[in-house]
């Protein structure tokens, strides 16, 4: 796998991931923040979760998981010592991707059916966390890159 195909496995792969896990957080959505009506409800997020899992089929991003996995077992001292270093960015990377969650799941429980928010904050919380994917889909493509850089470069 050529490094430009490995690139572009990962931006695709990102979006189809993003696409994803949209598609499985549009069912999170409070009341009123979609238009009610069946494109709403059970088009858009299904033609979305199979976009997402045929770009994620044929972006080759599988391949490229399986080929990182075996390159870094073969990895040199030196290239696992930088791999070592991308930690700390993987780490905040899964925090980010943690608070999206929870702004998500929190969003149906902050309409005011518990005593606390309203619709305009159930939708404040869901769109926040639904903006925080594609940030998430950014920087882990960026972590992808450095690694197949790393993985890449004769030591």
């Amino acid at each position: 796998m050529t490094t430009d195909r490995r690139r572009r496995a990962a931006v695709v792969g990102g979006i189809a991931l993003v696409m994803i896990a949209g598609a499985i957080f549009w069912r999170l959505a409070p009341d009123g923040a979609y238009p009610s009506g069946l494109i709403y409800s059970v088009m858009i997020p299904v033609s979305t979760l199979v976009l997402g899992l045929v770009l994620l089929v044929k972006s080759g991003f599988i391949d490229l998981l399986n080929t990182t996995r075996v390159e870094r077992k073969a990895a040199t001292e030196r290239q696992k010592a930088e791999l070592a270093r991308m930690m700390a960015p993987s780490l905040a990377l899964v925090i980010i991707l943690f608070l999206a969650g929870a702004l998500m799941w929190a969003a149906p429980m902050a309409d005011g059916r518990f005593g606390w928010g309203g619709t305009a904050v159930a939708t404040s919380l869901y769109f926040g966390g639904l903006g925080l994917l594609p940030l998430v889909s950014l920087l882990g493509t960026l972590l992808r890159f450095r690694e197949i850089d790393i993985l890449t470069q004769q030591i």
